[in-house]
């Protein structure tokens, strides 16, 4: 079968080009890198990428872990490092950042490169790019110790087997 065929003229994948193992569509063409590929209008074109509609930058991954899977069940798109921050800034208590790494962490929200960010600041790249890395790893530490409290405090409202006697339970 020719690659230029494994798109239909409507859009769809010619189930002729994949395989159904265990719930995977296993991509049976073309792999760069491992990943499923085929031609279209002469291009090369990302069959995960056309299957979930997603810009070519955009990385997608399997839930399942198989890199020939294009099940569009199996797949999401991931999200940029931006977007990740911006969505874990928005958890936080306003208070709970040091303000110097709630400003490198809200320009990396709006999608400022490092490089771009050093400039800003008139800070070498290397410095800036460390000062990144420890706000982010406070940040997460900052949201497991609010996740470890939030899960004590459900478990504290639930009734415990131990205050009940024997008989009881």
């Amino acid at each position: 079968m020719k690659h230029a065929s494994a798109i239909r003229r409507d859009g769809s994948i010619n189930p002729e080009c994949y395989d159904i193992v265990d719930g995977c569509h296993l991509w049976n063409l073309g792999l760069i890198g491992g990943r499923p590929v085929s031609l279209r209008n002469g291009q090369r074109t990302s069959i995960r990428h056309w299957v979930t509609h997603s810009e070519p930058r955009r990385q997608i991954r399997a839930t399942c872990r198989n890199d020939r899977c294009i099940n569009p069940d199996h797949l999401v798109v991931a999200l940029s490092v931006s977007e990740t921050t911006a969505a874990l800034m928005a958890r936080l208590p306003n208070s709970a950042l040091r303000d110097d790494d709630r400003v490198l962490l809200q320009q990396r929200a709006d999608g400022a490169s490092v490089r771009a960010i050093a400039e800003g600041l008139g800070l070498p790249v290397g410095r800036v790019a460390h000062q990144l890395r420890t706000a982010d790893i406070r940040m997460h530490r900052i949201l497991a110790e609010l996740d470890r409290q939030s899960a004590n405090t459900d478990l504290a409202r639930l009734p415990h087997q131990e205050d009940q006697h024997p008989r009881e339970r």
